[in-house]
């Protein structure tokens, strides 16, 4: 494994170094359950891209003020691409440069429509609230200038918010942060929400 990981390491970097593309705000990985070899550099252009993994413009970070400490977590890696390619920096998305990665927690469930077993990931309430608020948030900043995300948001979010009342067991807490999460945005509440507002 720790060969793989060197691998994939300097074969990373020489497609960066490779890539003969200008003023590259964040070079990002493929997302994917298992680590393989790099097949080929073939890039590709995104609006948003996750960074974890990612190789990032620090000066041109710094000088955008850095990551959004106000989102906290959900939303933060969005909220950067989009600064960057307001600064007229690109999001590069190499296809075969993969990171393993897992979003939410896989679980088998019963479908209650079908009545089959099926695979839904799920998010524990306390994500739900940070994703409901800072979507809203943006929804809200980004909505002139990346309109076509803005249906990828809501879906998303629908369909996280029933798989968590649908197969969680903390359904109903996961009902009371999603709206509190959407209070909070009116508010204008962000940053960590304290141990005791969770309940």
């Amino acid at each position: 494994f720790v060969v793989l990981l060197l691998q994939f390491y300097f074969q990373y970097l020489k497609c960066i170094e490779e890539s003969l593309i200008r003023y590259v705000g964040i070079f990002a990985p493929n997302y994917i359950h298992k680590l393989s070899k790099i097949s080929s550099c073939d890039s590709m252009e995104v609006d948003t891209a996750i960074t974890s993994g990612s190789i990032i413009n620090i000066k041109k970070l710094s000088e955008l003020g850095g990551f959004n400490e106000k989102l906290f977590i959900d939303g933060v890696d969005d909220d950067i691409c989009y600064r960057f390619k307001l600064a007229g920096y690109k999001v590069l998305h190499f296809k075969n440069v993969t990171l393993t990665h897992q979003l939410g927690e896989p679980r088998i469930v019963r479908n209650w429509f079908i009545g089959k077993m099926v695979s839904r990931n799920l998010h524990s309430p306390i994500r739900i609230y940070y994703m409901v608020r800072n979507y809203l948030y943006l929804i809200n900043r980004y909505k002139v200038h990346f309109p076509s995300k803005i249906p990828e948001y809501r879906k998303e979010l629908l369909i996280k918010i029933k798989n968590g009342i649908l197969y969680d067991n903390n359904r109903w807490l996961v009902i009371k942060l999603a709206i509190r999460g959407i209070i909070d945005f009116r508010l204008n509440k962000f940053g960590k929400l304290e141990k005791g507002e969770k309940a």
